[in-house]
Parts: C-alpha cells; structure tokens; sequence
C-alpha cells in the first residue's frame, strides 16, 4: 500500500502541474524515471493508480499535454496506412496528413512511399496480409522502431468549393517495437466545420485554377490537416529536440482531380507556407519543378504535360527549404496524378446493319490501358456529307432509332478515353430500306446503298451506273440476274463483303460490263454462282479480294488490268481472256475450266504476273497466239510433260520461279534415278538394273543385286548380312510378291536430314501413306477412297528401306529413299479404301438375307461384293437349316447371312417425322468345317418423312460402319 499511496501522489502532482507550466525535459524524464523503478501491484487499485499516470503523461488519453524529450519512446517510426471507415483515398490523406505534420517533430519518418514499397514486399515474402502479421516483425521489416497505427472511426462529408460539412473521428495508436506493446493511444474528431476557412489558401486557388472540384478538394485537405495537428500536438515525442525547426507548410493541394492529364495540360502544386522558402515538387520519375512564390508565403509550381508522358498512379513531393538556415522539410501532396497522352487505338471493325427498329452498329471493343473508353457518335445523311453528334456511349453498340426509311447515312464512330484524347474513328454508310425483294432496272444517276434487308436486288434488262453514280453494297447482301440482263457501271461499283458475311452474285447468262472505271476499293468477299456469265473490263481496273467465283468468264480488254488476290475462278469457256489487257495473281487459282487463259494480244508487258498462284484441273492451262512467259504460276499436274501438253502457242513457263517442290523440269531432269519409276512401275527389273549398270556407289551395287534377284527369280544360296537386303531376301525365299517404291524428300539444305541416315528413314515412313498416294493416285485426291486411305497404315507394307540418292539445289535437297513392300499388304490396305479392286478368283461367298427389306440388304452386300470383285452366289431361298449344306454342295468357302429387324415410331416433334430404329446382325461362317470367323452386330436411329426412306436410310448407315471389318475378314481368310 506504501508504493500505491507513492504513485497516486506523484499522479496527483503530476495533474495539478498540468494546469501550470509544462514540463521541462528532466522532469519528464525524471518522472518517467520514477515510474519505471516502482512495481505495479496487480490489484485494481493499484492499476487504476498507473492508469491515472499514464493519462496524466498522455500516453492513452485525450486533452493531454504534449511531452517532449522521453527518453524511451521510439524514434524512427512508420506511419502505416490508415484503415476504417471511408473511401481509400480520403483514408490515404489521412495518413499523409499525420506523416506530414509528424515530419516537423523529433521523429525520424519513413517516405510514405517507402513504407507501401516494404508493405508489399512483407505480403509477398510471408503470404498474407501485414494485418495479420505479429507487429514487431512487421517492424523489423521496414526497420523502424515504432508504428504509427492509423484508424479511421467515423468518416461523414458534404462539401463544395469552400463551404463543407466535415465530421471525421480517427483513433491513432503508437506501437513500440522495443517493448512490444503500445504506449500510446489518441483519439479526435472534427465535427461540422462549415466554410470560414482561411482566404489566403483559397485567395490562391482562386488565382491558379477555376475548377470547383480543386476548391472542394482544398476544403477538404485544409480539415483533413487540422485534424493531423491536433494528434501531432499530443503525441509524446522521443529526446533529441531538432536543433532547427522545419520550414511550416499549412497547406499543398494539386489539381490532381481534373486528370487524367494529356498533352498540353498544365498540373499546378498549390502551397501555403512561410515566406521565402526555396520550394520544388517532384513527379515520381521526373526532374524537379521549381515552385514560385508569388505573394508572401503563397507558392506556386507547373508542369505542362509533354507528348510520350505516361503515369499511373504518380504522386507529388514537395522540398522546401529556409534560405538563411537551411533548414528542410518534405510534404507529400495528397492525390493521386495520372499522365495519359497516348491516343486510343483506331476503331476497328464497325459494323452498320439496318433493322426493324432502326440502324444497329456495333465495333470492336478497345482498352487503353485500364481507363475507361466512351464512343463519339455521328451521323450525316450521304446527300450533304454533313456530320452531327448524335450519342456518346460506353458499350460497342449503339441502336439509331431515328434513322428515317429509305435514306442511307453515313456514321462515324470515334474513340475516346477519360483523358480526353481521341483516336481515329472508323465509318460505315448504311440504308434504312424496306425488307426485300428489290426489283431494280434502269440508270443510277446519284449515291446508291443496297443492304442485306432489301435482299434480294433482282436485275431484269438492263442496269446502268452514270459516270457521276456510286453503288455500294453491303455485306450480306444477295444480288440475282435475271436471264440475258446486263449492269453497265460507267461510275463507281463497290461490292465489300465480309468474312461470314460475304456478298453472293447468282444467276444465268447476264454480264457485267466495268467501262473507263478505276474501282475506288477492291471488290471484298464476293461469291458469284452462275452458268455462263461473263464480266467485260473495258479500260477498266479491277480487284477481286477473297472470293470465289463460278461459271464467270473475264474479259480483260485494251488497257484494262485485273488483280486476282486470294480468289479462285472457274469458267464456263475460258477463265481469262486478254486481249490487250494485264493480268496479276496472287495467292489465286483458277481450275475446272475448259481454258484456264488466253492470250489474243499483247499491249503491256508483263502481260501475266503471279506469285504463289496455280493453274488446277483445267483441260488446257494457257493458249497464246504470241510468245508469252509466264512466272510464279503452278500446276496441279505432277507429271512436266503432262503439263506442257497443256500449253498451246509460244508459252514458256519460267520454272526457276517455284519453288523446289512445284519445279516439274527439275524434278524431269533430276537424273538416273528418277528415270528408274518408269521401270519400278510397270515392274521391269530388268530395264532399272540396265539403268544402273555401271554405278559404283554402295547404294547403287545393293539396288544391282535386288534388281537382279527380281529379274532372275534366283536366290543366292547364302543369306545377305545387309540390314536393307536381308528382309527381301527372305521374303521372297517364302514366295511373297514384292513392289519397289522411290520416296522423294525434299527438305532444306542444311537440314540433318542431310548427314543422318536414320533421321531420313524415319521421315520417310512418317510421309509414306501421303507420299505414295500422291505419286500412284493423284488424280483421285478428291475421292473420299484417298481421303479414307490417308488413314491407313500404309507403311506396315515397308519391308527394308534405304536412301537412293541425295540432290542439292540451292537452299532445298531433295533425297530419293527406296522402299521395298509387300505387295499383297499394301494392296489389301488400299483395297480396303476403294482405292484398288483386288481379285479374288480363288474364293466363292454365299450370301442369304433374312428378316425386314431383304432386297434393301441385298442390294448393299452385292454391290460391297461387286465393288471388290468378289464371286458370291444368292442362298436367301434355301431354308436356314440346308443353307450350310447348300453351300459346300456350290463349293462355297464362305457363308455370308445377315437379318435385319427395324422399330417405328412417330417423332415428337410432328407427326409427319418418322423415327426408324434399325438392328442389323450379319454372320460369317466357313463352310468346311461350320466354324464361325465373326458375328456383326450395327443398330442405329434415322428419321425421314417416309418410313421406307428411314429404313433405307438406317441400311445405308449400318453397312458404312461394319463394310471394312467385313472385308477384312473375308480376304484374311485363306480357303484349303
């Protein structure tokens, strides 16, 4: 009770000299001395004694008396970000209020920015949040003594320019790290602080800037800075009193509220202070602005925003320093200062589509780095060109709803971000018309605009586009040609279409006549479907992009040119006729003509220019009457004499222009061993061994004794030791029959394939099946037959393979690999596609059909039997017992039985639709013994409006999915 009687007295004393002078800084110390060498007594008497001391000191209670020089009390402190109630930004300036005001004290701060910079680096080295993390450690990451814990208990505001309702209530909380606990805690508010705020800081404002925003946001600092200083003048500071006070700023602001700023935007830092300071701010990454002191005490500084200035998020630091002591001191500005000077991207992909409510438009969707877009929108009817704002609009649509039928506008669309910066706009005309069909005829003497809702535009006689007119029509839209009708464009034919949405041209016998016209834009995305129409450029420039035309013979005439790019072109009689004209392909093809070009005359040379083009599956490729050479063009043929008997007239064909690949005369003249394939082909062994008599390469002396065992039929008696010989050698001693197959490659010169033989092999059996059906079935390609047979795997027929030959040329090789196969493998693989229909005399199938359409499952193993020439004999009127007998008495080997049972029902979509569910089971047995080689089971759904269409229908399906295992097991099977 003694030393409790001790501490209520001195707390006594302590009270009673509050309400006299302050405490000098060994009274403090002597006090705190003082209380540190008595014991507190755990009783609660005793803790409400100390608690009254610790009040009186102003470590945990209001309306306290700063104390100055403690000797204990933490230094170098961090003041951490405030949280609570509010927004964070108004908590941010918050906390850099109290680090500013706490800067002219005898703490030692750390840069706010320092302290976000560490906060980030403690979350990502221990996983979470610094809140949850113990306090002296986050403390010893940032290397502080103390922190200043910030919270913000209630935050409520109305305010404008210089009149505000500001009532706020912080709880500030001192941590020190030493100690581990805290040893001090305030709390304060501002309540209702309505205009009477200082003229100076505003009479500055008020001079620098108009905005209203910047004078709410001034109102708002100036309460936010009373409050900081009312902590700032209770909180208990450590010894070591500054031995010159800091220069006293009372306010900065920025117009940081009007950015985003763009380029020539002028960002000013507003400062009041005492009088004749040398001041400056600081952007992060920037040189220092000088700040000018244009009335005592009253500071000014200013950036003008350059072209390539970027910020996100910058802030603002000013220094300012007192002339005769140079004393200094840091204040950061509180907002946040962003930099955007890029314009957005242009518009792409604006789309104008005319509907029953109005014009839609729609665009692609842009970002500009996480600030928000808004779209411009204007309007103006084509008759005056005349631009008006008509909508501004955050989305990438937009719906007019004002556009008036039968009038075409054109609508602009611009690009604009929350910097105010514009990029290029994009603009697409569209009509508001009634729904088609549009019947049209006549002439066009003004701007026309044909759209997909006024599809389809039907031409009967004869349409004219006067020399002053342009036509434009959209994508999606359909045009027809009546028989023998005519559009004559003297002016300007515009036809863009677009990916999925392209324009289609149909009908028969009508042309299309261009006359002294350079189209202003390249016809986009047109598909022309039509029997014997023809288009006529007279001195006229065309440009077909993207399309596909059928059935449409050009006419390039004097002075005229026609610019093929990424199209294809079939005719009805010849694809292109020049006479007098040029003619340029890109990336093109014309194909399944009866004349791909002709040449009458030659007015400009090069009458024909292409690259990466090709002439495909036309009866004649080129006719001239004069002497014509043409480059970059390509032929589907393979064979180089194939093609040149393709070509009528003095043609040459420029064949160093291709590639290695699509030379035909090179890989003509490639030497020896191409000249073997004849020989390979027709199998004269005797004729390739004549072709390489005389060779001394080791691969050459190994194709010398193949050849020679195949012509002779005889086998040496001793077994080769050679990896490529051995399998043939022993293949042929147990009488299979073998083929011989050259495999060209062709790969880039200083490729590995080059120097290692495996590597080359080994891609040649990965190419095998493509290869093979290229070189023996290239006239086939498009059947399904070579499509399935791509499938299959061809390169198990691959006995022994070896590399022929290597040729360089240039920058590509080509390597020629040989192959030995088995013949009767290879065979029954292509067979099996339908490629090859293979004999087979030796083996007779009896077939019998049981169960629902008989003749519908007849009609499918007969022509599966017919199609691989296959004997068979029908035993479906034998009963099913004798059936077996029946078939050994016609010497049958095989007997092939199948049944069909089917189930309908009526749809539940309408009852018109029927719904036919077909088993078929199919049996195949050998008729020596009985024994059976398989049993087919296929059930499958169809529907069809007639119930013997489903069934055939579910016939047709069933025997497209069991045909190859069916006839793979017929030819597995061996007869004795």
């Amino acid at each position: 009770m003694f030393r409790v009687k001790r501490l209520l007295s001195t707390a006594l004393i302590l009270l009673g000299s509050f309400s006299g002078a302050a405490f000098s800084a060994e009274d403090n110390q002597g006090v705190l001395e003082q209380l540190s060498n008595n014991a507190v007594v755990n009783t609660l008497t005793d803790n409400q004694a100390v608690n009254g001391v610790r009040n009186a000191l102003g470590i945990a209670a209001e309306k306290t008396k700063k104390l100055i020089g403690i000797a204990d009390m933490p230094k170098r402190i961090a003041v951490l970000p405030a949280t609570g109630q509010g927004e964070e930004s108004e908590r941010q300036d918050i906390s850099h209020a109290l680090h500013n005001t706490l800067g002219t004290s005898n703490f030692s701060l750390i840069k706010p920015h320092l302290v976000e910079h560490g906060l980030n680096r403690i979350e990502v080295k221990h996983g979470q949040h610094y809140s949850k993390l113990p306090p002296n450690l986050v403390a010893h990451e940032l290397g502080v003594d103390g922190l200043l814990f910030v919270n913000v208990d209630k935050i409520d505001k109305v305010y404008a320019a210089a009149y505000a309702h500001y009532e706020i209530t912080v709880t500030a909380r001192l941590y020190d790290a030493k100690k581990q606990k805290e040893v001090w805690q305030h709390q304060d508010a501002i309540i209702e602080r309505e205009g009477g705020l200082s003229l100076n800081p505003l009479g500055i404002i008020a001079t620098a800037v108009t905005s209203a925003d910047v004078l709410s946001e001034a109102t708002r600092l100036q309460i936010i800075d009373q409050l900081a200083r009312k902590f700032s003048a209770v909180i208990p500071e450590p010894e070591g009193q500054n031995t010159l006070s800091p220069p006293a700023i009372r306010l900065a602001i920025s117009n940081a509220t009007e950015g985003p700023f763009r380029a020539g935007d002028e960002l000013k830092v507003l400062m009041e202070a005492e009088p004749a300071l040398i001041s400056e701010f600081t952007l992060t990454g920037k040189a220092p602005v000088e700040m000018i002191e244009q009335s005592p005490g009253n500071y000014i500084g200013r950036y003008v925003v350059q072209p390539g200035d970027e910020l996100e998020d910058a802030v603002v630091e000013i220094s300012a320093i007192r002339a005769n002591d140079k004393a200094r001191t840091f204040w950061r500005v509180s907002g946040r200062i962003q930099f955007d000077t890029q314009k957005p991207v242009p518009l792409q992909q604006l789309k104008g589509r005319a509907s029953a409510q109005g014009i839609q438009l729609s665009w692609q969707s842009q970002q500009d780095g996480g600030s928000a877009i808004s779209y411009q929108i204007e309007r103006a009817d084509i008759s005056d060109g005349q631009y008006q704002p008509i909508a501004e609009t955050a989305i990438n649509s937009f719906l007019d709803k004002d556009a008036a039928l039968e009038h075409t506008y054109v609508y602009r669309v611009t690009p604009q971000d929350a910097a105010k910066n514009r990029g290029a706009g994009a603009t697409v005309t569209t009509a508001l018309v009634k729904p088609g069909p549009t019947p049209v005829s006549g002439t066009l003497h003004t701007q026309q605009y044909w759209s997909a809702l006024g599809s389809p535009y039907q031409i009967s006689g004869e349409l004219v586009i006067g020399p002053a007119a342009e036509l434009s029509v959209e994508p999606g839209t359909i045009i027809e040609f009546a028989p023998d009708s005519r559009l004559k464009a003297l002016g300007q034919l515009n036809l863009r279409g677009q990916e999925y949405s392209s324009i289609a041209i149909n009908g028969d016998s009508f042309a299309i006549a261009l006359h002294n016209s350079n189209s202003s834009l390249p016809w986009q995305q047109v598909k022309l479907s039509a029997q014997n129409a023809t288009l006529h450029l007279h001195q006229a420039s065309l440009e077909l992009q993207d399309s596909k035309l059928t059935g449409l013979d050009i006419r390039v005439n004097n002075g005229s040119h026609l610019h093929l790019n990424n199209t294809s072109l079939s005719g009805h009689k010849t694809a292109v006729l020049i006479d007098g004209g040029q003619l340029q392909l890109h990336n093109s093809l014309i194909n399944s003509s009866p004349l791909a070009i002709e040449v009458d005359s030659i007015r400009t040379q090069p009458v024909i220019s292409a690259t990466e083009s090709r002439l495909a599956y036309n009866e004649q490729y080129i006719h001239s009457k004069q002497p014509l050479q043409i480059a970059g063009i390509s032929f589907a043929d393979t064979d180089y004499e194939a093609v040149m008997a393709k070509l009528q007239g003095p043609v040459q064909i420029d064949w160093q222009s291709l590639d290695a690949e699509n030379n035909l005369e090179l890989a003509w003249l490639a030497g020896r061993w191409e000249k073997l394939s004849p020989h390979i082909q027709k199998r004269d062994w005797k004729g390739a061994l004549t072709l390489l008599e005389g060779t001394s390469s080791e691969n050459g002396k190994r194709m010398q004794t193949l050849f020679r065992w195949l012509a002779s039929g005889k086998l040496p008696k001793r077994e080769p030791g050679d990896d490529f010989l051995y399998p043939v050698y022993n293949a042929l001693k147990h009488g299979k029959k073998l083929d011989i197959w050259l495999q060209k490659l062709q790969v880039p010169s200083n490729s590995t394939l080059m120097s290692s033989e495996p590597v080359v092999l080994q891609q040649a059996k990965g190419r095998f099946a493509r290869s093979y059906l290229a070189d023996h079935f290239n006239q086939r390609k498009r059947d399904p037959a070579y499509k399935k047979a791509t499938k299959l795997p061809l390169q198990k027929a691959i006995l022994s393979s070896t590399v022929g030959y290597r040729q360089q040329q240039g920058l590509t090789s080509n390597i020629w690999v040989i192959h030995t196969l088995n013949r009767d493998q290879l065979e029954h693989n292509l067979s099996l596609a339908g490629l090859l229909q293979r004999q087979r005399t030796d083996l007779l199938v009896a077939v019998a059909v049981d169960g629902e359409q008989p003749q519908g499952v007849k009609r499918q193993l007969f022509r599966l039997m017919d199609k691989q020439n296959i004997p068979y004999i029908d035993l479906s009127n034998v009963g099913q017992n004798a059936r077996l007998g029946k078939a050994r008495k016609q010497k049958a080997d095989l007997l092939l039985t199948a049944r069909l049972v089917s189930d309908v029902s009526t749809s539940s979509l309408t009852e018109n639709l029927k719904v036919v569910i077909a088993d078929l089971n199919v049996k195949l047995e050998a008729t020596r013994d009985g024994q059976m080689l398989n049993n087919y089971n296929r059930d499958t759904r169809v529907t069809a409006f007639k119930q013997s269409d489903g069934v055939n229908k579910a016939i047709d399906k069933t025997f497209s999915s069991l045909q190859e295992r069916l006839l793979l097991d017929v030819y597995s099977y061996q007869a004795n």
